[in-house]
């Protein structure tokens, strides 16, 4: 399933948004603010901020969940 995980950017503090499956990202993503990259591959475990919303989104039929980040 993939997620979507909104990070707080180290540099500025604004919102990055993250996508990811297994862990990982799945595509670069970038603050929309100061340009700050997260690179594809990067360990969702080890992104800035990463205490804000989880939203595990619409996948191959399933329901669409919201849980906290853990």
């Amino acid at each position: 399933m993939i997620t979507i995980e909104e990070v707080s950017c180290p540099n500025c503090h604004g919102t990055i948004e993250v996508f990811g499956r297994d862990g990982l990202t799945v595509v670069e993503s970038s603050c929309d603010v100061c340009g700050y990259v997260i690179p594809a591959s990067s360990s969702l475990a080890q992104l800035p901020g990463q205490n804000q919303m989880k939203e595990n989104v619409y996948a191959k039929g399933e329901k669409t969940e919201y849980k906290p980040c853990v």
